[in-house]
């Protein structure tokens, strides 16, 4: 029987530069980037819930050649599916994100790493929404 990690925290998104707010670590967009990229390379697609948004993450091929050399990636895309969260809006839709699955490899090489990103993500958002981490919820649940 699958089993998922649902994250879930009171509000949004948390956005990148949230320096200004003690006692939350995000500062510069990259980690959620990251930890998307650590999961599909662990053969793991993350599924992300924006209220009644979906985005769905995987990659598509993509060669390069530069004449003298050929290489293959992954590129990272997001399948998004429901209503924004914001103008209500039906969305059915793909999106490059603009980032190849090798993104971090050298340093995000663990998927535990990923879940610390997105578990900080959705603390940040509660401490700027409530002012304490209290908003969070993690629990392990049947389906997606």
């Amino acid at each position: 029987m699958p089993a998922f990690l649902k994250i879930e925290n009171i509000g949004g998104v948390s956005l990148a530069d949230t320096s200004n707010n003690e006692g939350v670590i995000g500062q510069f967009g990259s980690g959620n980037k990251h930890g998307v990229a650590v999961c599909l390379r662990a053969g793991l697609a993350p599924i992300v819930f924006a209220g009644t948004l979906k985005m769905e993450f995987s990659t598509k091929p993509q060669t390069v050649t530069d004449g003298l050399a050929t290489k293959d990636f992954g590129r990272v895309v997001v399948k998004y599916g429901g209503s924004d969260p914001i103008t209500g809006a039906s969305r059915s839709s793909s999106e490059d994100l603009g980032f190849v699955l090798d993104y971090g490899r050298q340093d995000w090489q663990e998927v535990a790493l990923a879940l610390r990103e997105f578990v900080s993500n959705a603390i940040d958002r509660s401490i700027r929404e409530k002012g304490d981490w209290s908003g969070v919820k993690i629990e392990i649940v049947d389906e997606s």
